[in-house]
């Protein structure tokens, strides 16, 4: 049998499972964080600058979640995971999946914390635009842009490898219950033909 060397490579993350998922996890998480606030908020709020969408909290959050959560997504539409691909309405639409989510979140706190918006600048005329503000600076921390980095590619980073550990889990009590059962099976089916 002929093997490639990504053959040995999943031969080798496979041996050493849940370690290596939980790993590879944890370090997409951090590329995630990394790409939301770096390759998504930023690039609209800073390299956007003289346009008038920089200043879009609508931009922001939705270049955000999109950098964050884009993969899956442009999977799930093109069904690359499957045998034979397809063009179909992506079931985030349907169902949130947690990285959807956790982009989203990610998002919107890498925008808050940094202060990269406020209602003030956006809303100079608006009645509560000052109120808004102080609620939201006396409730959410404030970060630098590194420190806000830091805080949310470590925070995907945690979700997504707790995530790996229960998928882990979860797999392996429904193989924990796969094998009780084909055991007691094959103890009546024995039982059986002894009769």
């Amino acid at each position: 049998m002929a093997y490639l060397p990504g053959d040995y490579l999943f031969n080798l993350l496979q041996a050493f499972s849940p370690y290596s998922d939980i790993l590879i996890s944890v370090v997409d998480g951090m590329t995630k964080g990394y790409g939301i606030t770096t390759a998504g908020v930023d690039l609209v709020k800073f390299k956007l600058k003289p346009e008038k969408v920089s200043e879009s909290i609508v931009a922001m959050i939705v270049i955000g979640t999109v950098t964050g959560a884009g993969g899956g997504m442009i999977s799930d539409l093109f069904q690359l995971t499957q045998k034979n691909w397809a063009f179909r309405t992506p079931t985030m639409f349907t169902s949130l999946s947690i990285d959807l989510k956790l982009s989203f979140f990610t998002t919107i706190g890498y925008i808050f914390t940094t202060k990269l918006w406020s209602f003030s600048s956006a809303m100079p005329n608006f009645v509560f635009s000052k109120l808004f503000d102080g609620i939201i600076n006396t409730v959410i921390p404030s970060f630098t842009t590194n420190e806000a980095k830091l805080v949310f590619g470590t925070v995907c980073s945690s979700v997504l490898g707790y995530k790996a550990y229960m998928d882990y889990n979860i797999f392996v009590g429904k193989q924990k219950v796969l094998k009780s059962k084909t055991e007691k099976d094959l103890k009546s089916s024995s039982k059986s033909k002894n009769e």
